[in-house]
């Protein structure tokens, strides 16, 4: 494999895994309504700040997330827009699957042994 799909793959494989993680999909999930500050950020998800940081470390790596300081406070935004219709993407994926199934599941023909059951529930418990 040439070196230069190599390494694009690489750097994609980065960026899957950074959003790769639930805290780290609900911070982009936050970002994706624009700008905060990181105190912001770690109170939407779970209060602990070293835990935060160290997330949005990996989103900033993998360039994900931008940050930039004011004064005192980290604020942080979305650096890769894509992410964002990447994410609407799987959602509506993951709706029409869910979606699916409930269909297929209320399409789905009873089990015998449960129709069987149901049936001996019905007469008293008397077997037929």
């Amino acid at each position: 494999m040439p070196s230069d799909i190599l390494d694009k793959n690489v750097l994609r494989a980065r960026v899957f895994k950074a959003l790769g993680h639930p805290v780290r999909m609900a911070l982009v999930e936050l970002l994706m309504q624009g700008e905060r500050c990181v105190c912001e950020l770690t109170e939407a998800c779970d209060g602990n700040m070293p835990a935060v940081s160290k997330h949005l470390a990996v989103l900033r790596e993998a360039g994900v997330v931008t940050s930039r300081r004011e004064g005192t406070n980290i604020h942080y935004r979305l650096r890769m827009p894509c992410v964002r219709q990447f994410i609407i993407c799987v959602d509506t994926h993951l709706g029409e699957e869910v979606r699916g199934l409930a269909e297929l599941l209320g399409a789905a023909p009873a089990c015998a042994c449960h129709a069987a059951d149901a049936a001996t529930a019905k007469n008293g418990g008397d077997e037929a």
